[in-house]
């Protein structure tokens, strides 16, 4: 394997290295203290604590009918050109991510707001057939478009209770200049064709307690999968099946408390993790759930309860201490 002599210098000696990084930080010191740049993080703390983007000042001004999108994206090009011509293995210092021709720069995050950048190549959208499905989740998002021009389909759903969903969809296209406000709860979008490269200038909120993320057919509007919206339930049920698959009786106490407890998703998922564990403890927190007619779970875990009653008559012995369902 041939390896670069500058790579291989960069190894013997890590000095050069930390050269190079403290150069790339250098430009972004430089492009951060711009008027325009210290406007909109200024801005973003703003629209981070709940204002509307209309009152965030140069934040607002990036996605207004004339953007000032472009002219901060340039000013960061500007900057980071030169830093990149000079240390070429310097490494950009924003979280980054690339995967089969789409590529995310996130230049700013301030509590649930993230300002990013978002780079699609005619490669991501190489698929046969037109893309099947679609994703809501909740949270707002504004983009502007820096450079080049797409074909997008805007789908929009009525309500997020709706099942199946009833959906509409209208293709526009969009190129550079153009700006896009979404409610995501209820709208989503799908690039279906890219001339050249499309370059986004992106803005996203998350709500404080957001509802799970849903994906449905466009064609017939089945849900075919749901994800928590809170990152920190997601982390709690991998916490819960990982307990699950090792087989840790020990926590089914734990598992029954929280049945009684945050969202839905993650409340099903304690349910099913202690009945695996601790019969007596799982079927125990099932028939409360079931017997409680204000709890948005009590329905399915009125049907499970009886499904388990019919499939594994023993249960009928802890069943005798708990109420019937409600009608």
């Amino acid at each position: 394997m041939r390896i670069d002599p500058a790579l291989c210098a960069l190894r013997s000696d890590p000095a050069p290295q930390r050269l190079a990084q403290a150069r790339i930080e250098q430009a972004k010191q430089a492009w951060q203290g711009g008027p325009l740049v210290a406007g909109v993080a200024a801005g973003l703390k703003l629209y981070s604590g709940g204002e509307h983007l209309n009152d965030c000042g140069e934040l607002a001004a990036l996605f207004a009918k004339q953007a000032r999108g472009p002219e901060y994206v340039s000013k960061l090009m500007d900057h980071f050109l030169v830093a990149l011509a000079e240390e070429p293995l310097g490494q950009m210092p924003f979280r980054h991510d690339f995967r089969e021709g789409y590529s995310t720069l996130v230049l700013a995050t301030e509590g649930s707001a993230t300002l990013s950048l978002h780079c699609s190549v005619p490669e991501a959208n190489t698929a046969a057939s037109p893309a099947s499905s679609v994703r809501f989740s909740s949270g707002e998002r504004h983009e502007v478009a820096i450079a080049g021009r797409a074909d997008i389909r805007l789908i929009e759903r009525k309500l997020r209770t709706m099942t199946p969903a009833s959906m509409t969809e209208r293709v526009v296209q969009t190129e550079a200049g153009d700006v896009l406000a979404l409610d995501s709860d209820l709208q989503a979008t799908i690039i279906d064709k890219i001339y050249g490269r499309l370059l986004r200038l992106r803005l996203v909120r998350a709500p404080s307690d957001p509802a799970p993320s849903q994906q449905y057919l466009i064609e017939t509007g089945e849900l075919i999968h749901q994800a928590a919206g809170d990152q920190g339930e997601s982390r709690q049920e991998l916490m819960l099946a990982l307990l699950g698959r090792m087989k840790r009786a020990d926590a089914a106490p734990i598992m029954a408390e929280m049945t009684n407890e945050g969202g839905d998703h993650l409340r099903w998922q304690a349910q099913r993790e202690c009945l695996a564990l601790d019969a007596a403890s799982g079927f125990a927190a099932l028939s409360k759930m079931a017997e409680n007619t204000g709890d948005s779970l009590a329905t399915p875990a009125c049907a499970l309860r009886a499904q388990l009653l019919e499939t594994y008559p023993a249960l009928e012995a802890l069943n005798q201490e708990t109420a019937p369902c409600p009608a």
